[in-house]
């Protein structure tokens, strides 16, 4: 009995500190709210969480934006080699613009978020989506700037000019289920990477908790034993504020 308990416990304490979703997690893994990676030709990807730590029923604003880091005009070539699918802005995608995001369960870096699976953050159904172009040959970057000229299926050139950044909010997802419909959920507690990306092939990841209360709770194991103090073979545990006491 006391060695089946012993196994129980390990495989109790496996599940709950995996890596991917490992509680509590290192504070490193969540320490920044803001993270810059190197694009292509002068661009640079920015992404910036407005919090690290929420509750289950609470927000997480992300901001993607793509930045020419050079002091002059600077024309870049459309590519549309994503990094990742089910990157975007909305339910209608990226659209026009060569940013998007994602937020992705469990704990990833850039070596490894393929392996994950993008939340569905848009209730699925039919929308209204704004026109989207034909073809986009360049995205035409303003000096030290956000800024920029899309060049591409339209005359007269350029079809238009935008801020390169945007901000989603989300307080959960939706999971379809073939039976019963789409249905919300909140983010449960846990571990979840939030992912920007660019057309180019550029990632950028930073991490979120999400927890019942705002300190990171620790993990309490205890062996049951009887009154003579002999263990029992049973494991009590709980996931509560880490005891100071010896």
């Amino acid at each position: 009995m006391v060695v089946v308990a012993l196994i129980a416990v390990v495989g109790v304490t496996s599940a709950l500190l995996s890596p991917r979703n490992s509680f509590p997690p290192p504070s490193s893994y969540f320490a920044s709210g803001s993270t810059t990676a190197k694009s292509v030709d002068g661009l640079a990807l920015n992404l910036l969480l407005n919090s690290t730590r929420i509750r289950p029923g609470q927000g997480i604003a992300i901001t993607v934006q793509e930045k020419n880091t050079l002091s002059s005009v600077n024309n870049v070539s459309a590519s549309m080699e994503w990094p990742l699918s089910g990157l975007s802005l909305g339910p209608c995608g990226p659209l026009n613009f060569p940013v998007g995001v994602a937020i992705i369960q469990g704990y990833y870096t850039s070596s490894d978020v393929s392996a994950g699976r993008p939340l569905g953050l848009y209730q699925p159904g039919e929308y209204s989506c704004p026109a989207m172009l034909s073809g986009i040959g360049a995205y035409v970057f303003q000096p030290s700037s956000d800024r920029a000229s899309i060049v591409g299926s339209c005359n007269p050139e350029p079809c238009f000019t935008e801020n390169m950044s945007s901000t989603i909010g989300a307080k959960g997802y939706w999971v379809e289920n073939l039976l019963m419909g789409s249905a919300f959920s909140d983010f449960a507690p846990g571990l979840y990477t939030a992912v920007g990306g660019d057309e180019w092939g550029t990632l950028a990841v930073l991490h979120f908790l999400v927890a019942q209360t705002t300190g990171v709770q620790g993990l309490v194991l205890r062996v049951v034993r009887d009154s003579s103090g002999q263990p029992m073979g049973g494991v009590s545990v709980t996931a509560g504020p880490a005891s100071s006491k010896k």
